[in-house]
């Protein structure tokens, strides 16, 4: 995926609309650093139900995220610089397009979230937002 976080994405099936996935990569905000999301995912709508080799689904769900911060970082105008290091825990309302080929194990993937929360251990909660486009593995 790439976007915010841009990394490693993989899904999982756990029926046949209901899915798990993550992505293990570089999180930008607030601050640069490694981040991995879980996410459940349920497919709401295919727009390309009649079409017997590609679908284009329309998805949603929760997604929890994980952050550390070891570098400056830029919150709403305020330059934080040296601090020491610190741990968020985000939670996000997840909507996505993923456009999958029905005989094979790849997609496209659009994931946005217009609206989440990341909580740090300096007690700090900030809004996040984060989108991604990319091609993704299923298994």
């Amino acid at each position: 995926m790439v976007g915010d976080p841009t990394g490693i994405s993989l899904r999982g099936q756990v029926s046949s609309r209901a899915h798990l996935q993550s992505v293990l990569g570089y999180g930008f905000f607030p601050g640069g650093g490694p981040t991995a999301t879980f996410e459940a995912r349920f497919d709401l709508h295919d727009f390309l139900r009649r079409n017997p080799t590609l679908a284009l689904w329309f998805n949603a769900g929760p997604s929890a995220s994980f952050h550390w911060y070891s570098q400056e970082y830029f919150v709403y105008g305020r330059k934080k610089a040296g601090e020491p290091d610190r741990f968020g825990f985000g939670l996000h309302a997840m909507f996505g397009l993923r456009m999958a080929w029905r005989s094979e194990p790849f997609e496209l993937a659009f994931d946005f979230s217009p609206f989440g929360l990341v909580a740090t251990t300096h007690s700090e909660v900030f809004y996040d937002f984060e989108v991604g486009f990319g091609f993704r593995y299923r298994f």
